[in-house]
């Protein structure tokens, strides 16, 4: 399916404006049922929305990616603000601030080594291919669907391993 440019920034204009919603929401929860919950919620939000690019990069399916794109919207958008509640929750009273500007480190650079390596996946599965064209790029999109479901299990483990260490 070929869309205009402006159709195009509709579609991908979903996962901001979902993350954007939920974000207040993601703190309010957290502050009332915990951290912990709220963000292994949102990482399995983020897998399943990974898995949706995953199947929709099979075959090109509309309403597959837009699942997809609001499944990892919401994740997001839940993600980050009970991640940020668990850890700054753990600061020493004092270093609040250091503890911020380590945590915001971590974040950009994460985030830029998260396209620099899906964008590694997408163009290492592209030039696999005898041709350029659709079934190309859309095995490639696939490919970093399967990378993004991994990452986001990973997330939750991850999430879930600290929760655990913090209760010893």
């Amino acid at each position: 399916a070929s869309f205009s440019p402006s159709r195009t920034g509709l579609v991908m204009s979903l996962l901001p404006l979902v993350s954007l919603f939920c974000g207040p929401l993601s703190g309010w929860i957290a502050d009332r049922r915990g951290a912990v919950p709220v963000a292994g919620a949102a990482a399995l939000f983020m897998a399943a929305g990974a898995l949706c690019f995953a199947f929709s990069g099979l075959s090109f399916s509309l309403p597959l990616t837009l699942s997809g794109l609001a499944l990892f919207g919401l994740g997001l958008g839940f993600f980050f603000p009970a991640n940020v509640s668990f850890v700054m929750g753990r600061a020493p009273s004092g270093s609040e601030g250091a503890l911020s500007a380590v945590l915001n480190a971590a974040q950009s650079t994460s985030g830029a080594a998260g396209v620099a390596v899906f964008s590694g996946i997408y163009s290492a599965r592209l030039s696999s291919f005898p041709q350029e064209g659709a079934a190309a790029s859309l095995s490639a999109f696939a490919a970093c669907g399967w990378a993004g479901m991994f990452c986001a299990l990973a997330a939750l483990a991850f999430t879930w391993a600290s929760a655990r260490r913090m209760r010893v």
